[in-house]
């Protein structure tokens, strides 16, 4: 009787362990590579067969999934046929980790070279250019060598527009003769059209390069928030809106006056 007691035990014990393994296996690969991402900043056709693309790639370094040994940007159809050149060479860690780039293949992949030393940045982002002969119709990222699919990402060009942030700069004070102001406005934004204007708050501007910094005028001096949407003329869904982005100034365009001896 004792030894069938003991035998239960041992089973009820094991059977713990193997559902605390399964649930620790689905947290590792449910979870991996959640903070990182890729963002097209610009497209460049050179007229010569080639093409110029310019990426914001940020790879997460810590948590389950560990520290990738590699991490690669993969091109694949349309009238892609190989990569020309990319840069920059290499891409360092805020600990000083460098990784190293090399053309495998239809990929820019960096790599590891060595046993990691220090390895305490959290994540690393960086700005990659790539050069290819023909135009892409997809990309594959693989943001972490050894976990597959959980970690791997496929997006089909174009990429989508988006505008991920506004933030509010220089304010001049509040003008007498016109009872205006000016604001300066930086938008943060990825893939924006090849055309068009950005419009914020009913003014257009060119469309250069994220983050892009324009200077709204002649804005009321009303002493209220003020709510800022920027769009795209030409992709009037890649638009965001922030409220109570900045406060104007005071309405200044009554003056002061006695009132018993004092001034209002």
């Amino acid at each position: 009787m004792y030894f069938h007691i003991k035998k239960i035990q041992n089973k009820m014990k094991l059977f713990k362990l193997l559902l605390l393994s399964a649930f620790i296996i689905i947290a590792k690969t449910s979870f991996s590579c959640d903070d990182a991402n890729i963002s097209l900043n610009s497209q460049t056709d050179n007229l010569d067969g080639t093409y110029t693309y310019e990426f914001n790639l940020c790879v997460e370094m810590l948590g389950l999934e560990g520290i990738p040994e590699w991490f690669q940007i993969e091109f694949l159809g349309n009238t892609y046929t190989s990569i020309v050149s990319f840069t920059p060479p290499i891409i360092s860690t805020s600990s000083g980790d460098d990784f190293t780039g090399s053309i495998i293949g239809d990929a820019v992949r960096y790599t590891f070279p060595g046993v990691f030393p220090a390895h305490n940045a959290n994540l690393m982002c960086a700005t990659i250019t790539i050069t290819t002969n023909g135009e892409p119709g997809s990309l594959n990222i693989n943001y972490h060598d050894t976990y597959g699919p959980s970690c791997e990402e496929t997006i089909v060009f174009p990429f989508p527009c988006s505008i991920s942030g506004i933030t509010a700069g220089v304010q001049t004070p509040c003008v007498l003769a016109t009872n205006s102001y000016t604001q300066e406005v930086t938008v943060t934004y990825s893939s924006a059209p090849a055309s068009g204007t950005i419009d914020i708050n009913g003014q257009s501007f060119p469309i250069t390069n994220s983050p892009q910094t324009v200077t709204l005028t002649n804005l009321p001096s009303d002493g209220n928030p003020v709510e800022v949407t920027a769009a795209f003329s030409a992709d009037l869904g890649c638009t965001l809106t922030e409220n109570s982005l900045f406060t104007a100034p005071a309405d200044c365009s009554t003056p002061c006056t006695p009132n018993n001896g004092t001034w209002d």
